[in-house]
């Protein structure tokens, strides 16, 4: 019976995989930004540096990936968002803040001052890039602080919406650098949970 029950899961973990991860399983095309001979803005440079939220719209005018891609649908809202409700924030999670979103917008500059990106790469190393720049900028401890101000940040739609194995990938890869024990536990209930 255990067995069977260990079968379904990954069935079921699998099969769930495929709905949620833009069929990582198949080849597929994706879209790709063409600079179009618009030329790298040192405006737009210095907003990234400054960690601005308008970095974000000054990318898509360059290198245009559209609503359904990271600029758009992730890092200007969650950008704006944290700006928005830094004050409510703990001095631990506003110096995270403070820290993150100029690391995210400098890690994206690379992909910026190309002339041609696809979407979806660059869609996956700016979420490789925003669980570097996490680590690196104090969220184990803000999180401590202000989890409940970082719930009314973070879209729980995202969590599950087509393409979103990346997000969870960064999650867990996050949760185990916070804490390692964090990651077994979550693991051992869900297994707990199948089983019964």
């Amino acid at each position: 019976m255990e067995l069977s029950a260990t079968v379904l899961a990954t069935a079921c973990l699998l099969v769930l995989s495929l709905s949620i991860s833009d069929a990582w399983l198949f080849w597929r095309s994706y879209p790709s930004a063409k600079a179009d001979g618009k030329a790298v803005d040192p405006n737009c440079v210095a907003l990234a540096k400054a960690g601005s939220c308008e970095f974000y719209p000054c990318f898509e005018d360059r290198l245009r990936c559209g609503r359904k891609w990271y600029n758009v649908r992730y890092g200007e809202p969650y950008c704006r968002d944290f700006t928005a409700f830094r004050e409510r924030f703990s001095l631990l999670g506003q110096k995270f803040i403070n820290a993150s979103e100029p690391c995210i917008a400098n890690e994206l500059l690379s992909w910026y001052k190309r002339d041609r990106i696809n979407c979806h790469d660059y869609t996956h190393f700016a979420f490789k890039a925003l669980s570097r720049c996490y680590m690196r900028s104090g969220f184990c401890e803000a999180i401590r602080s202000d989890l409940i101000n970082f719930m009314t940040i973070y879209r729980p739609k995202h969590l599950f919406s087509l393409g979103a194995l990346k997000i969870w990938r960064e999650i867990l890869r996050i949760v185990n650098f916070c804490d390692p024990k964090a990651v077994k536990y979550v693991i051992n209930a869900f297994w707990e949970s199948i089983k019964e």
